[in-house]
C-alpha cells in the first residue's frame, strides 16, 4: 500500500541485540516500521512510500514536494521539503493539483518498478542511492508531465 504524509519522528529501540527503526507521520499514532535500517528522513518532511505487510520498503521512500513552487531541485535529484500546505496560501488549488498529480505519478513510477518497465544500466541496477535518486527524478518528470496535460486540456 502507497502512503504519504509529514514525518512526525523517527525513533529506535533495542531489541535483543539488535536496534529497529521506525517512525511516524503527523496525524497518526501509527509506527511505521523499517526494521533495522534507520530511515534517511527527518521531521517535518513530506515523503511517500510503500508498506508491505506492515514493513516499510525502504527503497521506495522518496521525499515529495508541498508544491511546485518550493521544487528548486532538477528532474534527477531528490525533492526535500519540510515545508507543509497552510490552507490559508492563496494558492491552494495548484498546490492540490500538484500533489494529486504527484500522488499519481509515484504511482505510476512504482508500477513501472514492479514490472521492470524503468531503463536501469548495469550500474544503476547496483548503486541504490543512485536508483533513489533516478526514481525521484522520474516521478518529478512524471508530476510536470501530468500537470502540463491538465493544464492543456
Amino acid at each position: 500500500m502507497i502512503r504519504q504524509g509529514q514525518v512526525k519522528s523517527v525513533t529506535s529501540r533495542d531489541f535483543q541485540t539488535t536496534k529497529l527503526w521506525s517512525f511516524q507521520l503527523e496525524g497518526s499514532d501509527r509506527f511505521f516500521r523499517t526494521g533495522k535500517f534507520k530511515p534517511d528522513i527527518t521531521e517535518g518532511e513530506w515523503i511517500s512510500f510503500e508498506e508491505r505487510n506492515g514493513i516499510v520498503q525502504m527503497e521506495t521512500i522518496t521525499m515529495t514536494d508541498s508544491g511546485p513552487e518550493e521544487n528548486t531541485t532538477d528532474a534527477a535529484g531528490p525533492l526535500r521539503s519540510a515545508a507543509p500546505i497552510n490552507s490559508s496560501t492563496p494558492d491552494v488549488g495548484t498546490r492540490i493539483r500538484y500533489q494529486a498529480a504527484r500522488r499519481d505519478a509515484t504511482s505510476l513510477v512504482v508500477a513501472a518498478l514492479h514490472t521492470d518497465a524503468l531503463p536501469w544500466t548495469a550500474v544503476e541496477q547496483k548503486n541504490k542511492g543512485r536508483k533513489l535518486d533516478l526514481l525521484t527524478g522520474y516521478i518529478e518528470q512524471v508530476t510536470q508531465t501530468l500537470l502540463t496535460k491538465e493544464n492543456d486540456a
